[in-house]
């Protein structure tokens, strides 16, 4: 599927965690989590749609709950991997559309403080948030999802 792909979600329109239909870009930037931290549960279902042993082995490992807790610490919360670096590190994860609305988190809302001042400036609205940038595993850059959202409006 590409990015324009239309989607369906099964069910009546309103039911489903996202607009039914969408496009995979406004699931994928919009609605899903797929910035953060996964769960270890997460990695444990997604190791069954995993056919290289070794990647397998990897997610489950750390979906250990007996032996993975160093692992998942070391492999993906102390390099800050996230649900894309996963897909990275295991290619051959098969991974379909349905399934990763399944295992994937919901982006959270976002809570801002607002600064406006209603005496001074009855007409206007202001919001204070620091722009959230973090270099992750790789090189790649991590944004807040809101703050870099705020900060590319145009005033």
């Amino acid at each position: 599927l590409g990015r324009d792909d239309w989607v369906r979600v099964e069910g009546e329109p309103g039911e489903g965690p996202f607009p039914n239909p969408a496009t995979v870009g406004e699931i994928l930037t919009r609605f899903l989590d797929i910035s953060g931290l996964p769960k270890p549960e997460v990695l444990e279902s997604l190791a069954g749609s995993c056919p290289d042993q070794d990647q397998r082995n990897l997610l489950l490992g750390m979906a250990s709950r007996a032996t993975g807790h160093a692992l998942y610490d070391g492999f993906m919360v102390k390099q800050k991997r996230g649900l894309i670096e996963v897909l990275d590190e295991c290619p051959s994860l098969q991974l379909t559309m349905s399934k990763l609305v399944e295992v994937c988190p919901r982006l959270q809302p976002r809570y801002y403080s607002i600064s406006s001042a209603g005496l001074t400036s009855p007409d206007q609205l202001h919001v204070t948030c620091t722009v959230v940038r973090e270099k992750q595993y790789g090189g790649r850059v991590f944004e807040g999802v809101c703050s870099t959202y705020i900060s590319k409006l145009e005033v």
